[in-house]
């Protein structure tokens, strides 16, 4: 069985049983009052996108939902939700779901902030 624990990069990812609750305070603890939510259709609606969702808002965190991650992280899918991202004055950036999506949410929160230049 997986263990539950959290590993760090340069974001920490959150994983095993019960760590959705702790999505909160942790968004908290680096600044952010309104992150996007990066997920994708099949995690969104197993539950799990509105879940942690839930957790964010109750922490007092406003949430801008993008479940429209794809397979792979195509440089279209990262500049949409990026333009998204800059119209919603977000501050912060929350993957919840896989490999691409976990992806796309690194990429995003990279690109909001400079304006694509990362992508060129």
């Amino acid at each position: 069985m997986l263990k539950s624990g959290m590993y760090t990069q340069l974001a920490p990812v959150l994983f095993g049983s019960g760590t959705a609750g702790q999505a909160g305070e942790i968004v908290k603890s680096f600044g952010c009052s309104k992150v996007m939510l990066v997920s994708d259709e099949g995690v969104l609606e197993a539950g799990a996108a509105g879940k942690v969702r839930c957790v964010l808002e109750r922490s007092g965190i406003e949430v801008v939902m993008w479940a429209e991650a794809e397979t792979d992280c195509p440089e279209e899918s990262v500049k949409r939700a990026a333009a998204v991202g800059r119209r919603e004055k977000i501050d912060g950036v929350v993957g919840v779901g896989g490999g691409s999506v976990l992806d796309t949410a690194k990429a995003v929160s990279a690109v909001v902030p400079n304006d694509d230049q990362v992508l060129d």
